[in-house]
């Protein structure tokens, strides 16, 4: 049986797109830029339901709209140091305002050395090793399940790709705190990742797996891990993601993954969760070089949760925040995805999706209804 080995790609660390404008090569010196301009029409609503005293039923819809999709503008430089060794560079600007504005956002700033047949090392502002894992994550803009940290502002990187020719993968990341002050709160985390990806007479299999722990404070630490996989025949594509997330020493996460609003007098209450169980699960379909259908669904639990009230404003009530005991302990999320994308040439991209996403939590239900219509021009 034939056996040919798919190298893994490494989400922008030293690497550039295929149509990258080559500025300097000479001397062993290569200098390149790149970029995309991605535009979006969307469509959204949110409806809020609610079975309490004091809320009233409400929604918030949008007219349709035309956004910055994130476009930005990629530098890199690499410089040939022989024996196998090269150092390279990497600095991502990123058009942050989505409504055209003038903000700019830097979004990647790193340096490195790559060791043939051994793997890359870098060092800055960059993704983790446990980006670009998910399976199941089919969609532009509408899925993702990941509950591992895949990015900092002060990362240390190193990923050694297709070990002895096998298709296996394995890195290592550590997140520096963004306050090297040893009064600060301490979020320093380590990220470790590996995986497999090979092709079979046609017959593609990929399994990933990635677990992070981030330190949050000396009573409070933040686990997290990932385990990823795919199975692919020709042009059908069948992707499985699971994560799960959990806070230490009943403490939450950060970001609350339900807020309510004052009515009549009634406290505003946001709801953050202690632990989170999220599974995913895609299909896709290339027709051909060009086009592509696709669809995803996706099943979260937030449990542990913790309530952060505070009367209106106009109260000028201080925020109470406590565990939540009794019948409501958990919320479930659930939503899907459909989608289409066609290539109008290998540098255009175009897609059109629709999601929606539906969250239960005691006596609130909450939908989100997105409708994208998307074109990014690579360059």
């Amino acid at each position: 049986m034939k056996k040919t080995i798919v190298a893994l790609t490494v989400a922008a660390l030293a690497a550039t797109s295929a149509n990258a404008a080559v500025v300097y090569n000479q001397d062993g010196t290569k200098v390149e830029v790149s970029g995309q301009v991605r535009l979006l029409l969307d469509k959204s609503s949110t409806k809020y339901k609610y079975a309490t005293p004091g809320f009233v039923d409400a929604s918030t819809s949008k007219r349709v709209d035309l956004l910055n999709d994130s476009s930005r503008v990629d530098f890199s430089a690499s410089q040939e140091l022989g024996n196998g060794l090269s150092a390279f560079g990497f600095a991502r600007v990123k058009f942050s305002d989505k409504n055209f504005g003038n903000a700019f956002e830097l979004d990647q700033l790193y340096t490195g050395f790559k060791f043939d047949g051994v793997g890359k090392l870098s060092f800055g502002k960059q993704v983790t090793v446990a980006d670009g894992l998910n399976a199941s994550d089919y969609t532009y803009k509408l899925s993702g399940v990941n509950q591992v940290i895949t990015n900092g502002n002060k990362v240390v990187s190193f990923k050694a790709e297709n070990i002895a020719n096998t298709g296996a993968h394995a890195g290592l990341s550590y997140v520096f705190d963004d306050s090297a002050d040893k009064a600060s709160e301490n979020n320093r985390a380590v990220v470790l990742a590996a995986g497999y990806e090979n092709n079979f007479d046609g017959l593609g299999v990929k399994f990933n797996t990635a677990y992070s722990h981030k330190k949050a404070s000396k009573t409070h630490a933040e686990k997290a891990f990932l385990v990823a996989s795919e199975v692919s025949y020709a042009g059908f594509s069948f992707g499985v993601d699971y994560s799960q997330a959990k806070a230490t020493n009943e403490q939450s996460f950060s970001d609350a993954f339900l807020k309510t609003e004052a009515v009549g007098g009634v406290a505003k209450v946001d709801f953050f969760a202690g632990k989170v169980r999220a599974l995913e699960i895609g299909a896709k379909y290339q027709i051909n070089d060009d086009a592509k259908v696709y669809g995803v669904y996706k099943n979260v639990k937030y449990s542990n949760l913790v309530a952060e009230a505070s009367a209106p404003l106009s109260a000028g009530s201080p925020v109470v925040r406590g565990p939540v005991n009794g019948s409501a302990k958990s919320a479930k999320l659930s939503g899907f995805a459909l989608g289409a994308g066609y290539n109008l040439h290998k540098n255009v991209e175009t897609f059109v999706e629709l999601g929606r996403e539906v969250l239960k939590y005691d006596a609130i239900k909450q939908t989100d209804s997105k409708a994208h219509v998307g074109l990014r021009v690579h360059f």
